[in-house]
């Protein structure tokens, strides 16, 4: 019987059953529509992110950006599923051994919070 890699664990402790991965604080960035709907072909940057991903190595940083530009490209929560996250983050092949960790990282550092709500953070804004 095959041993399940230590980051399988850890994926399945932090994400559990949920469906989704929000991104903390994507929505206070971002051009959006009254109806809450993306309109740019863009996402907006922010200065200060810098000081805030301080303790985040490079990739991790990339991760994060990918899945922002991701976030942004689909107008919903980036989906907690591995396969989906290699493929919509075109990780170079020497990266994605490496990728679910730095998954976990983000989520255990609250860059991702895992949740079963696929636009929770636009709807949060509606109501806003």
């Amino acid at each position: 019987m095959a041993k399940i890699p230590k980051w399988r664990e850890e994926w399945t402790r932090l994400v559990g059953d949920h469906q989704f991965l929000e991104i903390k604080n994507f929505h206070k960035y971002q051009a959006l529509t009254t109806n809450g709907i993306p309109v740019a072909q863009w996402i907006k940057d922010f200065v200060e992110k810098d000081f805030e991903e301080t303790d985040l190595t490079g990739l991790q940083r990339w991760l994060l950006d990918s899945l922002r530009r991701w976030r942004g490209r689909s107008g919903s929560n980036v989906h907690a599923n591995l396969t989906a996250i290699l493929s919509a983050t075109c990780a170079h092949l020497t990266d994605r051994p490496h990728i679910p960790h730095a998954v976990c990282t983000l989520i255990t550092r609250g860059f991702l919070i895992p949740s079963n709500q696929r636009d929770r953070i636009l709807k949060k804004i509606k109501e806003d």
